[in-house]
């Protein structure tokens, strides 16, 4: 348990960097653009693999009886989520309605999967990225406002053929990936 919660922390506290400007510009002045870029990439990358590490050797001790109404309700609602997901980097128009798309992507996945399991390491994961992301939506009040880009239909219609199609993989995937499939429980 120890290894996923050092490559939660260390995950969190890299990706909670952008939420506090002056330590971001003052890390990218020193390490300049690219370093900063380079050191934020490969700190991520390592904590990313530790924490899977950690989740893949944790004990699968279960806490309490999974909800089963979120079971249905992330079967509705992932199809979503895998669109905001596809949705990072395009000029897509649901930035208009949702700011930030990717990352309400990752607070609805968390707050689905949360519900869905009931195993310690699994509350430790997705609580965690449940509250990674609400305080990175949060923070988007005292920071600057992101230039809002020119919107494409075209960028829509990708987004929504992507995010469908990464759905579908992973659905039928899911199984293979992670020990359960979601269709049949």
């Amino acid at each position: 348990m120890t290894l996923l919660i050092i490559g939660l922390a260390t995950f969190s506290l890299v990706h909670l960097l952008p939420s506090v400007p002056a330590l971001r510009s003052a890390l990218r002045a020193k390490l300049g653009e690219k370093g900063y870029r380079g050191a934020f990439s490969l700190i991520s990358l390592a904590s990313f693999a530790l924490l899977v590490w950690g989740f893949i050797v944790a004990p699968n001790d279960s806490v309490r009886e999974p909800a089963t109404w979120a079971r249905h309700l992330a079967l509705a609602v992932m199809p979503l989520v895998f669109i905001l997901l596809a949705s990072n980097g395009t000029k897509t128009p649901l930035k208009r309605f949702i700011p930030h798309p990717m990352t309400t992507g990752v607070l609805l996945w968390a707050g689905l999967h949360y519900f869905v399991n009931g195993e310690v390491r699994t509350a430790w994961l997705f609580g965690t990225f449940l509250l990674l992301s609400a305080v990175q939506l949060l923070s988007r009040f005292w920071r600057p406002d992101d230039p809002k880009p020119d919107y494409s239909k075209r960028a829509l219609v990708t987004t929504v053929i992507a995010g469908l199609i990464l759905y579908v993989v992973f659905l039928f995937a899911h199984p293979y990936l992670f020990g359960v499939s979601p269709l049949y429980g």
